[in-house]
């Protein structure tokens, strides 16, 4: 792939819990072990990661959520960006098109613009579906712990990933960094140019 020319690959880790990514039914990371491998590798020939992780996924425990901070703790230096999201419920999802299995009920949808990955590519969804946990969580509470784990794990990215790339390209472009921090702290898109 290096060879080819492939600079950037984004990766939609979502989860480092095992039970999540089973009870999720998460297709894209099956072997976790393996999945670091994949990031050592891609790291040294030179291509770019962005890792996505997500949390409140339907009954994640606490356990499930500690176990993808210490992925991300263990990947980090590997990763040349990483960023972290509250599950969402869109239409024609697996978990959309199936809630009993998932042991969901769902409400009324969620009105207004959404943006989903990053907030300078202006890519926006209309709404995201509310639902509450049969056996768990009423949606207000889960929006709620979802608020604060998300925030959790930017921080802990924060410190483990995206500082080292702001001081990186402080001293590449002093005047880009700057920016970076005051307008619009967080975005993945042009970060690769920096290495």
């Amino acid at each position: 792939m290096a060879k080819a020319g492939c600079k950037y690959i984004f990766l939609g880790v979502e989860t480092a819990s095992e039970s999540m990514i089973n009870k999720m039914n998460v297709q894209k990371v099956r072997d976790l072990e393996k999945f670091k491998q994949i990031l050592k590798l891609l790291y040294r020939y030179g291509i770019k990661t962005h890792n996505f992780f997500m949390v409140e996924f339907p009954y994640e425990s606490y356990e499930d959520f500690k176990k993808t901070i210490d992925f991300i703790k263990k990947t980090s230096k590997y990763a040349t960006t990483v960023e972290a999201g509250i599950f969402s419920l869109l239409d024609n999802s697996p978990v959309f098109l199936s809630p009993k299995s998932f042991k969901i009920k769902i409400r009324n949808k969620n009105t207004g613009k959404y943006c989903f990955l990053d907030k300078n590519v202006h890519f926006f969804y209309t709404g995201a579906w509310r639902f509450d946990e049969i056996d768990g969580l009423k949606w207000e509470e889960k929006h709620k712990r979802g608020k604060i784990k998300e925030k959790m794990l930017n921080t802990i990215i924060f410190r483990k990933v995206a500082l080292r790339r702001v001081l990186k390209s402080l001293f590449k472009t002093p005047l880009y960094a700057i920016k970076k921090k005051i307008l619009y702290p967080y975005s993945c898109y042009d970060e690769y140019f920096l290495y």
